[in-house]
């Protein structure tokens, strides 16, 4: 092979294989606490209600090439522990940009309440989520759950 060949072959051979790294998998460990909320816990609610709150929270290990969410998800009939909004993509939800703070979410339950899946007396938690791939997340803390009685 001419020496230009050998040298392209060997230029190309060291990019391919130099490529950017993978994010490590993410370690980052999150606290959250609603803060305030309305309608107040064990409340009678309507399709019509908007949850407003006050989440305070902190990322321990918190990667700023990392993606962080937070979301309010609602128990599922489908089993315990099973939860989910109406959400299209995680990016509805609301970005944690710093290691710590307190957002305010306002958020009307009109979607989840029409879904066969809600349980009711219905059951609402905030997730703290890191984005691990193209549609795929990870909840690395979460709030108290929050029960509302639904209207007669």
């Amino acid at each position: 092979m001419p020496k230009t060949g050998t040298a392209l072959l060997t230029l190309l051979l060291t990019v391919a294989c130099s490529t950017t790294t993978a994010v490590p998998a993410s370690s980052a460990v999150a606290t959250a606490t609603i803060k305030a909320i309305t309608p107040t816990a064990d409340t009678q609610v309507a399709s019509t209600a908007v949850i407003e709150a006050d989440i305070e929270y902190t990322i321990e290990n918190f990667d700023p090439r990392s993606e962080y969410y937070l979301a309010p998800l609602f128990a599922s009939n489908k089993g315990p522990g099973i939860t989910f909004n109406e959400f299209e993509r995680i990016t509805d939800g609301w970005k944690l940009s710093q290691p710590s703070g307190t957002v305010h979410v306002r958020y009307p339950i009109a979607r989840e309440w029409r879904s066969p899946s809600l349980v009711k007396p219905v059951v609402v938690n905030f997730k703290i989520m890191v984005r691990t791939g193209p549609h795929a997340t990870k909840v690395i803390g979460e709030t108290e759950p929050v029960q509302y009685r639904p209207l007669a």
